[in-house]
């Protein structure tokens, strides 16, 4: 996402200054929606700014959250490190199986596996 830290100006934009797991709401929301939960806790960890300063003051950040259904939801998020295109993944485990989406460089697509079937979504 190198591409929004400045706008058509070169200026920095919102995304230079503020902290990754802050913008976390694409990738978190639409899993709270499917568990039917919300978070009551969270604990962040950052790397500083290693790889492209000039960009941020935060180039990773991972965020663990606790639901108040008790599920544990993990996200790393970063806007300047070098990953083009951005994109979004999950991998969710459950008692009963675990699925994981299509990554944009996968020929695969999505792998699902449910008591003791696997399954693959293209």
């Amino acid at each position: 996402m190198r591409c929004l830290m400045k706008d058509s100006n070169g200026n920095p934009t919102w995304r230079t200054i503020r902290s990754p797991i802050h913008y976390c709401t694409h990738s978190l929301g639409p899993l709270l929606k499917i568990m039917d939960d919300r978070c009551i806790s969270v604990s962040s960890l950052h790397t500083g700014s290693k790889i492209c300063s000039e960009f941020s003051k935060m180039d990773m950040e991972v965020g663990i959250f606790k639901t108040q259904k008790g599920a544990v939801v993990k996200m790393l998020a970063g806007f300047a490190v070098c990953r083009e295109s951005a994109f979004h993944y999950y991998s969710i485990y459950r008692t009963k199986g675990c699925l994981e989406t299509i990554r944009p460089s996968s020929e695969e697509g999505t792998i699902a596996y449910f008591e003791g079937r696997w399954l693959w979504y293209r």
